[in-house]
């Protein structure tokens, strides 16, 4: 899913700047991905309730670390337990908040937002003071996708029958209310002609 593809790209850019990088969790779809990267992979219990995650945080003393970076919010109570600075990154908004759900909830000792929009809904829904908050945008990685030159834009217009001054706008991932595709509509509509 698209928090592997995330990791996939973090991971090694850490690990190029003298960071050691391991991952804790079940194996998913992209596990042989996480191999073929040379990354480090504790299997540890992600699923089921409390006593799960302190099993599984029990698990992970075993290993030594100096921050824990969490992506849900299980992960986040598990991160909690190990007493270590926590860095939380947010992939969703509009996650529920209600009272139970905000006692379940901890956003790290800092929390990464990848937009403005999840920011504010940070400091709105989840109560967090913007000194709390960094917001860093997820983007392509340029080393797999670099920009195309103009003569390639060109050429590409021309193959696929695009009049050469038409402004081209692409979206690449699900169909989904969280993903808000419908901003690149926004986004296209305001260029100018």
């Amino acid at each position: 899913g698209g928090i592997s593809r995330y990791l996939l790209d973090l991971c090694p850019a850490l690990k190029e700047r003298g960071h050691v990088v391991t991952i804790a969790g079940e194996r998913g779809v992209e596990h042989d991905a996480f191999m073929q990267a040379g990354i480090s992979w504790i299997d540890v219990p992600s699923k089921g309730g409390y006593f799960d995650l302190r099993r599984c945080a029990s698990m992970l003393r075993e290993h030594s670390f100096d921050v824990v970076h969490a992506h849900y919010r299980r992960a986040a109570l598990v991160g909690r337990m190990l007493r270590r600075p926590l860095l939380f990154t947010l992939h969703l908004t509009g996650i529920p908040m209600s009272r139970w759900h905000r006692m379940m909830s901890d956003f790290g000792d800092h929390t990464h937002a990848p937009s403005q929009a999840a920011k504010r809904w940070l400091m709105d829904e989840a109560r967090l003071t913007e000194d709390l908050i960094t917001v860093i945008p997820h983007g392509p990685n340029p080393r797999k996708f670099s920009l195309a030159s103009n003569d390639d834009q060109r050429a590409a217009h021309e193959q696929l029958g695009i009049d050469q001054h038409a402004t081209v706008a692409a979206y690449v991932g699900r169909f989904d209310e969280p993903k808000n595709e419908g901003w690149i509509v926004d986004v296209a509509n305001r260029c100018p002609e």
